[in-house]
């Protein structure tokens, strides 16, 4: 097959740095300001964390800062993401997670009246449920419990779900908990 059109690649005004984030990598929604121009936009924020014993750290996935098996399963797992913006929002995720499990939305007061835990020096809404959990390629497992927060930043947002059997996700609770209280930010981000 004859060549027709060529294009000459340009190298990023940034190189790629080995073991970044999908969120450092790319900024999740953010545009990249052209090379040799300052951002007018906030950096992503550096979060820190203190991993509970018995937490299995897993490999780079998309999307995700940190994944963890939790439990003593191979399908519980706690992952914190971070998107720029308020992402849809504390409401929205929380109820896009209550559907994940097939639950109604809950309207603002019943979130306003849902238990709370600190995190990211904030008070947040701690999702606690159990379900069946559809999965995001539309799988469905049974008698599945997730634990969630959404922590709403200036300029971004932090998610913190664990998913997994019932069973597993319970007996991690508290786990759970002193890793949303572990997280901070570092570089004076907020």
């Amino acid at each position: 097959m004859p060549i027709t059109e060529m294009r000459t690649v340009q190298m990023p005004a940034r190189l790629p740095q080995p073991g970044a984030s999908s969120a450092q990598r790319f900024g999740f929604g953010a545009h990249a300001p052209a090379a040799g121009q300052p951002s007018t936009e906030s950096p992503s924020p550096v979060l820190a964390w203190e991993a509970p014993e018995g937490w299995e750290r897993l490999g780079p996935r998309s999307m995700r800062v940190v994944s963890f098996r939790v439990g003593n399963s191979d399908e519980a797992e706690c992952y914190v993401s971070l998107l720029r913006g308020n992402a849809g929002g504390v409401e929205g995720n929380i109820n896009r997670w209550r559907g994940q499990m097939g639950l109604e939305p809950l309207d603002a007061g019943a979130l306003a009246a849902q238990p709370h835990i600190e995190a990211l020096g904030q008070r947040n809404a701690l999702l606690d449920v159990a379900g069946d959990y559809a999965d995001m390629q539309g799988d469905v497992h049974d008698d599945y419990a997730l634990m969630g927060i959404v922590c709403a930043l200036d300029d971004w947002s932090v998610f913190v779900k664990m998913i997994g059997p019932r069973e597993v996700v319970q007996g991690e609770a508290e786990a759970f908990k002193a890793f949303c209280a572990s997280l901070r930010l570092e570089g004076g981000h907020g």
